[in-house]
């Protein structure tokens, strides 16, 4: 189960609104993820930063996080279409 900071499933309080550190440091944490996948054919130009950030820009860095996702979802099913796993023969 994924617990908030504050100990609670799902609960979001006021007092969790990021500060503008905070956004900035999210941003380039986004930014230094998605560079791991520096030519995924779907890869978006993120916000240049968090300061009046409108719905484009978060769409933006959503779509970074579901397509670094999607990138570590087909490495890891790799696994199977490759037949890597049974190479042992086992």
């Amino acid at each position: 189960m994924d617990y908030g900071s504050n100990g609670h499933i799902g609960t979001w309080l006021v007092s969790m609104i990021p500060h503008s550190d905070d956004a900035a440091g999210y941003l380039e944490r986004v930014r230094m993820v998605q560079d791991v996948f520096p030519n995924l054919p779907w890869a978006v130009e993120l916000p240049e930063t968090m300061n009046r950030l409108g719905t484009e820009g978060a769409n933006r860095i959503e779509l970074a996080l579901l397509g670094v996702s999607q990138a570590i979802e087909r490495m890891e099913n790799s696994w199977f279409s490759s037949g890597e796993i049974d190479a042992g023969g086992f």
